[in-house]
């Protein structure tokens, strides 16, 4: 990655007119391009103008430019960084130097502001300090991605590829809750699900579902080095797909007639006894939920209204099919009814 420090806003606690400390971030390396303080210790600081991570420093010395090494270079100095340029924490130092050009990796690091702290100036007077150039150089961001995404029932659409943020997935009306199990390509990375931290290669809390509705679960992965990306998963819950009541509507010789069925949860098969000689009948299906697509029979047909008229066998019982279609989401459950 590139150096962050070219160019930008640089200062010191002192210098010696012309040295800048902005003569130390211009990228020459010519002799009159250089910062020097005479008074030892002394820093000199670059404002990198926005957050970074960091993982390499590079110094260079007076022995570069031209002038006898190692009696021109300094000897003692660190880094530090901070992000008020109030508050200085040490992440490396340099102790006893004599090579022209000090160029060190660290373990990446989060700042705005880096300065260079020096201890013992020059090897030739230790209370001169001079830095040709200063580069802070950019980590290279860790990967914020997923290499995998599972939920606990249904499927992913589309399926799931570690660039594609966005995917829906249904879940049936008996579903109350999902669980997600987010697998990071980086196990360093941070990963939050519906709010709350998870661990890589396995599954989140419980998240409700409502019945009818949509539910967007975020998955933010945020890597070590970097910008967060956010996978989202709108789950949605079918609304009810169940019958709560089912009459058999017939006439005879004595009038309209009404066999009423009760729907028990989880039971699909039930009987209906009418009078020898009904030839046909009608059914007047309940759906727990009114705006449930129904159909008797084959035939579409609506919550609370009477069928199209149903033949009866000549001889033996007849089977009626009523089958239920979530009005949201999808799932379906049929029933039979068997008129004896």
């Amino acid at each position: 990655m590139g150096n962050v420090a070219l160019m930008k806003n640089a200062s010191a606690s002192s210098f010696m007119a012309p040295y800048s400390p902005s003569r130390a971030v211009d990228g020459s390396i010519q002799p009159i391009q250089r910062w020097v303080c005479s008074s030892v210790p002394c820093w000199m600081m670059v404002d990198l103008g926005a957050l970074y991570w960091i993982n390499r420093w590079v110094v260079i010395h007076m022995g570069s430019a031209g002038w006898q090494s190692p009696s021109y270079n300094m000897m003692d100095y660190k880094l530090q960084i901070s992000l008020d340029a109030k508050t200085w924490s040490d992440v490396d130092s340099v102790v006893g130097n004599t090579i022209n050009k000090t160029d060190r990796t660290i373990n990446a690091v989060k700042t705005r502001y880096v300065r260079i702290y020096t201890t013992r100036g020059i090897a030739v007077n230790n209370q001169l300090a001079s830095i040709v150039d200063l580069q802070i150089y950019e980590a290279p961001p860790t990967s914020a991605y997923l290499s995998n995404l599972v939920i606990s029932t249904g499927s992913l659409s589309p399926a799931f590829s570690p660039t594609t943020g966005q995917y829906t997935a249904n879940a049936g009306f008996d579903i109350e809750s999902i669980t997600v199990t987010p697998t990071a390509q980086d196990p360093n990375a941070t990963i939050k699900v519906d709010g709350q931290i998870v661990l890589s290669g396995q599954a989140s809390g419980q998240i409700p579902l409502t019945a009818g509705q949509t539910k967007s679960i975020l998955i933010e992965v945020t890597p070590v080095i970097g910008n967060p990306y956010t996978y989202t998963v709108n789950v949605t819950r079918a609304s009810s797909p169940y019958l709560t009541k089912v009459n058999v509507n017939y006439t005879d010789r004595t009038g309209s007639k009404v066999v009423g069925i009760d729907i028990v949860p989880g039971t699909f098969n039930y009987t209906a006894d009418v009078p020898t000689g009904v030839k046909n009948v009608t059914l007047t299906p309940y759906a727990a939920d009114p705006q449930a697509a129904i159909k008797v029979d084959g035939q579409n047909a609506a919550s609370g209204q009477a069928s199209q008229q149903i033949t009866l066998n000549a001889s033996g019982d007849t089977v009626i099919p009523v089958n239920v279609e979530s009005h949201t989401g999808t799932d379906k459950k049929e029933y039979t009814i068997c008129v004896k």
